[in-house]
């Protein structure tokens, strides 16, 4: 009797732990909308201008979330794989990325270019390529982020870059390819980073710095954590994503209240600790919970990519339509409501246009893929 309910345990216990990140990836996806619903308040109240640096530390926070998540996740479900040739490995690795992720973001893409005909504005052909590329914008000389067309998917483009690097490492032994990968992320930060004090080209500058960006050290961080997860201890669930909230409360409120400097080095301490235990309590979570704020946190996540994609321009217009409110004062109230409305519309998308259209691409894409020998016998 014991030995047949083993498995059950460890499929028990796996899920409640990627049920756990992708709630945990739901709060992300929160903390992004908050940072840019109180963005969008700040020009009509001038009382919300000393929240400006605090909206995008929010903000980077989340996306910071993301990528030790992305990281992790991108370890643990191709663990299953290692018995796989490397080029089928790496074949059906970058078949889900895609599928994944680049119809949806070709669609944003899509109606962002609508949105802007339709308002007069135009791209040139290499903003547009760049953006269905996932390349950097390098003609915008303004934002170091050098944004694509839909403008929060300058974090895709790095997700993208760690996906081909990270693909490329599926083709090393299992034992070597993610201590490479983590070493190259180290590389072309460290590296990228120490070059830099050395150039005096503006352009090239640019593009140094972008492909050196610190923050991509939290893929690596997920990684690692990947790797020695079967070693933590187990949280209960509500311990572990009441811990998260917590810690990240708890990091927030220290940034207020100390008066932190966003690029201070005290602060990149205290953020990278933080992101970094809070993904250690989601990877120690072996246990599936029922609570209510875990639920809706997990399908808060799982619609987050639609959500993170479509909330700008609803935002914008939530914006502008309330204009007249957020100058009389109600600016709280209006970071509640456009986050609960971008809340609701990534739902919306996610199960009537992701999800079917996740399903037709991968159907079609599967009659193309060869079948491999092991599934066909």
């Amino acid at each position: 009797m014991t030995t047949m309910q083993q498995p059950s345990a460890g499929r028990e216990s796996r899920q409640g732990m990627l049920d756990c990140l992708q709630a945990l990836r739901g709060l992300a996806a929160v903390m992004v909308l908050i940072d840019h619903a109180m963005l969008a308040v700040v020009p009509y109240d001038p009382a919300f201008g000393p929240f400006f640096d605090l909206a995008g530390t929010i903000g980077k926070m989340g996306v910071n979330l993301f990528f030790v998540i992305s990281g992790f996740i991108m370890m643990y479900t191709t663990e299953p794989t290692r018995a796989q040739a490397p080029a089928e490995r790496v074949s059906d690795f970058a078949w889900k990325r895609v599928t994944r992720l680049v119809p949806l973001y070709w669609l944003a893409t899509l109606v962002m270019m609508t949105i802007a005909t339709l308002e007069g504005l135009h791209y040139t052909g290499f903003h547009i390529f760049s953006s269905f590329t996932f390349l950097p914008n390098v003609e915008d000389a303004g934002d170091p982020r050098m944004p694509p067309i839909v403008g929060v998917g300058w974090t895709i483009t790095y997700e993208m870059m760690f996906y081909a690097l990270f693909g490329f490492c599926l083709l090393l032994p299992r034992r070597i390819g993610p201590g490479i990968c983590m070493a190259a992320i180290v590389a072309l930060v460290v590296g990228g980073t120490a070059v830099l004090g050395h150039v005096q080209d503006a352009e090239l500058r640019r593009i140094i710095a972008f492909y050196s960006y610190k923050n991509m050290l939290f893929f690596a961080v997920g990684i690692a954590i990947a790797i020695g997860s079967r070693r933590l201890p187990s949280v209960p669930g509500p311990a572990a994503l009441g811990g998260a909230i917590t810690l990240m409360v708890a990091a927030l409120t220290a940034y207020w209240e100390l008066r932190m400097q966003n690029g201070s080095l005290l602060w990149q301490v205290v953020s990278f600790v933080t992101c970094t235990c809070v993904c250690l309590l989601a990877a120690g979570n072996g246990h599936r919970s029922d609570i209510p704020a875990r639920r809706l946190l997990l399908h808060i996540g799982n619609a987050s990519f639609s959500t993170y994609l479509f909330h700008a321009p609803l935002m914008h217009w939530l914006a502008i339509t309330s204009a007249p409110l957020l100058k009389a004062g109600y600016g709280a109230a209006f970071i509640v409501l456009a986050t609960l409305a971008s809340l609701a519309a990534g739902t919306f998308i996610h199960t009537l246009v992701e999800r079917p259209l996740t399903r037709a691409i991968r159907k079609l894409s599967n009659l193309q893929r060869p079948v491999p020998a092991k599934a066909a016998a």
